[in-house]
């Protein structure tokens, strides 16, 4: 967010390939019986930012934004299981977050400087369950209804050399209305709830 324009990227992932077997035989012997443990499946991360100039020596912006996801497989659970209604299910936990960042800095007057940030972030998390649970009836974050946003905004003054005022004021906004994957969640007190 200085005089010049610049910007950055970032673009990483790993595969559950890259992850070594950690199931010994003390994990496979009874009782734990865990013939296959907790893995990556994979983890992705992709960031991009760029700044500068709206006013040379007056005002300046910075905007980024990312992605990162990562799906998980679950221990002794197959990546896709196949119901009795002949529905194949993806039986891994997938999630990913999203979103942008902007931030505004503004020199009104020599002694004068107004700063403002906010990022806003989607997170998806699409099945929430563990061995021995059936993947439908885990708990799903729609990142519709998912809203996390923080942000700030600051005025600062250096009225002298020994003397600065700040004032300010930030927020934190984390809202999740979450609930069952779409046609899970029945009638409570039904036969089928």
């Amino acid at each position: 967010g200085g005089n010049l324009f610049s910007g950055a990227t970032f673009l990483g992932f790993s595969s559950g390939n890259w992850q070594s077997a950690n199931a010994g035989a003390d994990l496979r012997a009874a009782p734990r019986s865990i013939n296959s443990p907790n893995k990556i499946k994979h983890i992705q991360m992709f960031t991009g930012s760029v700044g500068g100039p709206i006013k040379r020596d007056k005002m300046w912006f910075l905007v980024a934004a990312r992605h990162q996801s990562s799906d998980e497989l679950i221990t002794d659970v197959p990546v896709t299981i196949v119901a009795p209604d002949g529905q194949f299910i993806n039986s891994y936990l997938d999630t990913y977050v999203r979103g942008p960042s902007v931030r505004l800095t503004l020199q009104a007057a020599p002694k004068h400087k107004i700063a403002s940030f906010v990022q806003r972030w989607w997170k998806r998390k699409g099945k929430d369950f563990s061995a021995g649970q059936d993947p439908r009836a885990s708990q799903f974050r729609d990142p519709r209804h998912a809203h996390h946003t923080v942000g700030n905004i600051r005025w600062t003054s250096p009225l002298t050399n020994r003397l600065l005022f700040e004032a300010g004021y930030s927020w934190t906004l984390f809202d999740w209305l979450g609930a069952p994957a779409p046609g899970v969640e029945q009638p409570r007190g039904t036969p089928l709830w």
